[in-house]
């Protein structure tokens, strides 16, 4: 196996063409939304920034059909 470069050392080559590059492969979505109790004592309000990684839309499928037939159990009828 190959020896692969610190992550955050290779993040600081990159150029911010390629950073945004990478994210857009790897993240589907970025929400920012307020918190909805942190406020500074200046009056600064503090946000929260939650990265939705990339889904395969037929993985996740499968992903939710697997978690869903180990949560329900079929009983047959007698």
């Amino acid at each position: 196996m190959p020896e692969l470069p610190d992550p955050p050392l290779a993040w600081e080559d990159l150029s911010a063409v390629d950073r945004r590059a990478l994210t857009e492969m790897l993240v589907d979505k970025i929400i920012i939304e307020r918190h909805p109790s942190k406020i500074d004592k200046d009056g600064k309000r503090h946000y929260l920034i939650r990265a939705i990684p990339y889904q395969d839309p037929e993985q996740e499928a499968e992903r939710l059909k697997a978690v869903h037939q180990a949560r329900v159990k079929i009983v047959p009828r007698a």
